[in-house]
């Protein structure tokens, strides 16, 4: 697996500066740079960024246009234990990458507790509040 601390291509692309750059470089200091402060999360945690990808930014983009990359997408991994592979890795709205989170409560039934308290009408805070203290009664 690629580590954070390989030299950089010096490659010139032409898209430093944009958005799906910044997305593969974010990404790459998230699970390689014990400094950035999401690192605990990812790779503190054995999250790793595949070789293709952590050598390339232009294998990223290449994968990214092919697999339905649009500007009001995040990349979400599949499998959030698993790491950021052309295999594991998705583009989703928001919402659905707010429904993947590992904190994110998820029913027998396959809905999360997120998507619970936006079809109830309730906030998240409320639902999951409700969903303690009843997680407590079954505990005692």
């Amino acid at each position: 697996m690629w580590t954070y601390y390989q030299k950089e291509s010096h490659k010139t692309h032409g898209q430093k500066g944009g958005r799906l750059y910044q997305i593969w470089r974010s990404m790459k200091q998230r699970c390689g740079c014990e400094n950035s402060i999401n690192y605990k999360y990812y790779g503190g945690r054995g999250v790793k960024v595949c070789d293709e990808w952590g050598n390339s930014f232009e294998a990223f983009r290449d994968w990214a246009i092919n697999n339905g990359y649009a500007e009001t997408l995040t990349l979400d991994r599949i499998d959030n234990d698993g790491d950021y592979t052309p295999d594991n890795c998705r583009w989703s709205t928001p919402i659905e990458q707010a429904n993947n989170r590992t904190s994110n409560v998820k029913f027998a039934s396959g809905e999360t507790l997120a998507e619970y308290s936006r079809r109830a009408g309730v906030s998240y805070r409320e639902a999951r509040r409700k969903w303690e203290e009843e997680k407590t009664k079954c505990t005692t």
